[in-house]
């Protein structure tokens, strides 16, 4: 968790005690040194500030009531003591010393909107949470910030009016003390924070959060002494408050911090059966789940309606956490969804239908996996197995559309369900034909679901909430082809914006280029891989390497000097203008994160990118959300961009053009014209301008001086992984002459890493001091291989290509479509042949495209790889 992460300290979660708590003297040692990180952890969260931005500052922001930004109110001014001291002497002293912490230390608040006034004072953990009736002003307020606010977020698609819409359950533990109060209590303070001010690390939240998972600690305790499991209104609040915590984590943008609730929420809620939990009032032998004192006792139907609700929501998140773990669902959700009355429709959104078919499909590729792992994975089972989930998912979208058509057309019905099942059944279908026949956008049954979710999406009514759709939008997104993608994207930021930037809808995706590369799906199976983008990976024995007893200290935030300036010899700057960074993707993620990240409140920054390019300088920029325009180069356009099409996409709020030279996949080169007149127009615009010079060292042409070099708004980036193929040293470099967007990226790269490897700078100077050397033998080595790959595709009829001018990489193109399509074709590349290329959509193209890398292989295998091509275009 992050509060063990954040104050060093292993953390141990729901799991069994660790083996020092025995009450002997290691426990007290223990204990006292974790009081110590505490202590050291709020020392340096007072001293730091409250915020920090590491790209440009916004000035002003558009206040919630609508003001002009000169109007915008004061946020409160959260002193030191409320966030930390308070929370810490509240925490120490219990529930009830409120009176004991010095009133007159709590800070002054500015006023607000009368209903968030009380929310936005910071509550303190000591406030007596016991009296259900009588509750502090401030705690009630924020009670009912929760229940305005945060409760719509999480449940978009909630309908009061069904069996589920009593919440009175969900009040009585929001006041009671317990763990769901404290954690209910964290979200809202979390979404109150990041809704009126830039967002930053919100310690109150986090106190409060950190509070919730000790009364959690608590009660998962008594599971080792089997009594949860029969104490139901304790499992109701560790239900719900485990269900909680997983919203928290989301909401702050996580990827998988979440997953240690639901694991503790399916593990206690397998060992349940549907009548133990959701019995009616009229249930032979039933009592009510909640103690009389809860004020429940008048109304024992609340029993069944507070864990209808708990089980959907659980059900929900185990399920559709499938495709994000790989897993199974944990807990038997047939068994739940068919014949219990459970309705995930009127607390989700979704019918129970479409829930039980997801399900079936985690279940399908988990068998998939198996199977294959045992070499008994028979294709035909695999499709039938799949043609029957898929006949269930068609047959309900058929009569979804049916039901529409009675009922007068599908744009008068306003409810949820429809709408929401109806684009969740399509998501399913188009994971279902990944799982078998595997990730091809072109096939045929992929491109009609596709298109379908296009008219429904279009026709989506304004009335019903985009914020519960990121599942299924990342699934056909990612799918989507390339003349679909930009609406896709749009709809994702119309999520987001929907939600108001948070939550985790923004975070990282792995890439198809991963998901599927060599190293995925095992080098033993592959005999001639020609997808990577590399020269032939060195060793310390090639290199003639033999590292001396280095001290591993930080080493120089920079980089060492001797590193820089070595670098920077050759580009012809100074050593100042050199950042050496993990890789070039490093470089590029820390111009990316500090230059088009945006503030809730702040305008969204604009790029402007060529396409197709390396993953890296199309996907970070997806992920932090900036608008994005996309310059896209052809096969009869020689894959050179259009420097008019460049200069017309600039806009008011474009911070960045982004080029590659040489170019992946295609190995395309600029001219000097080109560049300068590049370098010019982003001068003109006073827009920076990135050029990823990865290749610049293996040139068949003019060699290109280093972009950098030529003004102070452009940036280079490089690294010794491609042309040197030392790709696990991790060495990259920005290079940039403008002092201040230096100290921007320094910044930057020290709240990533602080420094870098002192093994790997010591590696990258021994090896740059002979870069004249190396670099000729492996630039004559690439003509060789070069002029290989030329031969062969001059002699294949079947092949076209634009000769590369630069780099390792070419993206030859297939003219006609191969026999049983490019699906066909790749699969028995691979299965048939051991050779393996990287297919169109790895880069946002049609398969008819595939990258072939001749720098990696050997001659030999370069030479085999290239005539099982040959024979997979023509085999039946």
């Amino acid at each position: 968790m992050r509060e063990c992460t954040d104050r060093r300290i292993p953390c141990h979660g729901y799991g069994s005690k660790p083996a020092w708590m025995d009450g002997s003297s290691a426990e007290h040692e223990e204990l006292e040194r974790i009081k110590r990180a505490v202590k050291q952890n709020l020392k340096k969260i007072r001293k730091a500030p409250r915020s920090r931005n590491l790209g440009r500052c916004v000035a002003v922001r558009v206040s919630p009531e609508g003001r002009a930004p000169s109007e915008t109110p004061p946020t409160p001014e959260v002193t030191e003591l409320s966030t930390s001291s308070l929370l810490e002497q509240a925490l120490d002293h219990g529930f009830n010393n409120l009176d004991s912490i010095d009133a007159g230390s709590r800070p002054t608040l500015t006023p607000r909107p009368m209903q968030e006034k009380e929310a936005t004072r910071p509550f303190s953990p000591s406030q007596d949470l016991t009296p259900p009736r009588v509750l502090p002003p401030r705690l009630a307020s924020l009670i009912m910030y929760y229940l305005d606010h945060v409760f719509v977020w999480q449940f978009p698609y909630f309908i009061p009016r069904s069996c589920l819409g009593n919440r009175s359950w969900l009040l009585v533990f929001l006041t009671n003390g317990g763990s769901l109060s404290y954690a209910a209590l964290a979200l809202a303070t979390l979404h109150r924070e990041a809704s009126y001010r830039n967002r930053s690390y919100n310690q109150e939240a986090f106190e409060l959060h950190s509070k919730a998972l000790r009364e959690l600690r608590k009660l998962s305790q008594h599971t080792e002494a089997e009594t949860l499991l029969g104490d139901l209104p304790r499992l109701a609040e560790f239900v719900a408050a485990s269900l909680t915590l997983i919203s928290f984590e989301v909401f702050n943008g996580a990827e998988y911090d979440w997953i240690p609730h639901l694991d503790a929420v399916t593990a206690v809620l397998a060992m349940h059966s549907p009548e133990a939990l959701l019995r009616t009032p009229s249930s032979p032998g039933h009592t009510s789940p909640y103690p009389t004192s809860d004020g429940l006792a008048d109304d024992p139907h609340q029993s069944q309606i507070g864990f209808h609700f708990l089980v959907a929501e659980a059900l929900w998140h185990d399920i559709l956490a499938c495709a994000t773990t790989g897993r199974v669902p944990r807990i038997p959700y047939r068994q739940w969804l068919e014949g219990t009355g459970l309705e995930m429709a009127t607390l989700m959104g979704c019918y129970n239908w479409v829930m039980v078919a997801i399900g079936d499909l985690a279940h399908l590729q988990a068998w998939k996996k198996e199977m294959r792992q045992q070499e008994r994975l028979s294709v035909p089972e695999l499709v039938r197995k799949g043609q029957r989930i898929d006949k269930r998912l068609q047959d309900g979208i058929n009569e979804l559309k049916q039901t529409a058509k009675v009922g007068g057309g599908i744009r008068s019905n306003m409810q949820p369900a429809p709408w929401v099942s109806h684009i969740f059944a399509i998501a399913s279908l188009v994971l279902s034909s990944t799982i078998v026949s595997g990730p091809w956008a072109s096939l045929p049954e992929v491109r009609d679901a596709i298109s379908e979710s296009v008219i429904v999406l279009k026709n989506w009514p304004q009335a019903i909430p985009l914020r519960g759709l990121v599942w299924p939008l990342y699934i056909i997104g990612c799918m989507a082809e390339a003349n679909l993608q930009d609406f896709f994207e749009s709809m994702l930021s119309s999520v987001l914006e929907e939600s108001g930037g948070f939550g985790n809808s923004g975070t990282f995706e792995r890439m198809p280029i991963e998901i599927e590369s060599p190293e995925e799906y095992g080098y033993d199976k592959i005999k001639y891989n020609l997808s990577e983008s590399s020269v032939t990976d060195q060793t310390l024995e090639s290199l003639d390497l033999k590292i001396p007893n280095l001290t591993l200290l930080y080493n120089e935030h920079r980089g060492e000097t001797k590193l820089r300036k070595l670098i920077a010899d050759d580009a012809g700057v100074s050593a100042d203008d050199v950042l050496i960074t993990s890789g070039a993707a490093g470089a590029l993620f820390i111009i990316t994160t500090s230059q088009l990240g945006s503030t809730p409140d702040s305008e969204r920054n604009h790029l402007v990118v060529v396409r197709p390019n390396y993953a890296t300088n199309l996907e970070t920029p997806k992920a932090v959300g900036c608008d994005i325009s996309y310059i896209d180069v052809t096969f009869e356009s020689g894959f050179q961009p259009n420097m008019d099409e460049i200069e017309a996409a600039i806009k008011l709020n474009t911070r960045l053009v982004s080029v590659t030279c040489p170019h992946n996949p295609t190995g395309s080169t600029l001219s000097r014209e080109a560049l300068d007149r590049l370098v010019a127009i982003t001068k003109k615009k006073e827009v920076l301008l990135l050029v990823d010079e990865t290749y610049r060292d293996i040139a068949f042409a003019e060699k290109l001086p280093v972009a950098a070099s030529l003004g102070d708004h452009v940036l280079s980036v490089c690294s010794l992984s491609k042309s040197f193929g030392m790709p696990g040293v991790r060495i990259g470099w920005l290079i940039s002459t403008n002092k201040t967007l230096q100290e921007t990226f320094l910044a930057a790269k020290e709240q990533i890493s602080i420094s870098g490897s002192v093994i790997n700078e010591w590696i990258a100077i021994d090896v740059l001091t002979r870069r004249k050397k190396i670099l000729s033998d492996t630039t004559y080595e690439m003509r060789v291989r070069l002029q290989m790959v030329e031969t062969w595709i001059e002699s294949e009829e079947l092949l076209e290509w634009v000769k590369p001018t630069g780099g390792v990489v070419c993206f030859p193109r297939i003219k006609e479509e191969p026999k049983g399509g490019f699906l066909a074709f790749y699969s028995r590349l691979l299965n048939k042949h051991a050779t393996y290329v990287g297919p169109g959509h790895w880069f946002e193209l049609s398969d008819s495209f595939f990258r072939l890398g001749y720098g990696w292989p050997t001659r030999e295998e370069l030479e085999g790889g290239m005539k099982a091509i040959s024979a997979a275009l023509r085999a039946n």
